[in-house]
């Protein structure tokens, strides 16, 4: 779970309607700040601070009580999918240094 909600952007760096509360290793949990329904697929760019932007290409799986998607990551770059797994494993030991030492 992210401390803050992350927005998605487009290739050229635009904010989209999509923002990131949580994120593994084969998915994502988006809330989509726009009147209407999610959308089945997205290809956006995660883009955490001090970090370079990830692309993600997902396919809504179900949605939770809070109308967040829960979106299945489609097949991505192996580079792409290790940037992902760092950036995850570096907020984990981040949050829960005594789990790490």
């Amino acid at each position: 779970m992210l401390e803050e909600p992350i927005p998605l952007e487009t290739e050229k760096g635009a904010l989209t309607a999509l923002w990131v509360h949580e994120l593994s290793f084969k998915g994502v949990l988006l809330e989509y700040r726009k009147k209407g329904k999610l959308p089945r697929n997205f290809s956006a760019w995660f883009n955490p601070p001090g970090q370079a932007p990830i692309p993600m290409r997902g396919k809504l799986e179900r949605m939770n009580e809070h109308s967040f998607g829960a979106y299945h990551f489609s097949k991505h770059g192996k580079d792409d999918a290790e940037r992902l797994r760092q950036y995850i494993l570096q907020e984990h030991r981040r949050k829960h240094p005594s789990l790490h030492k």
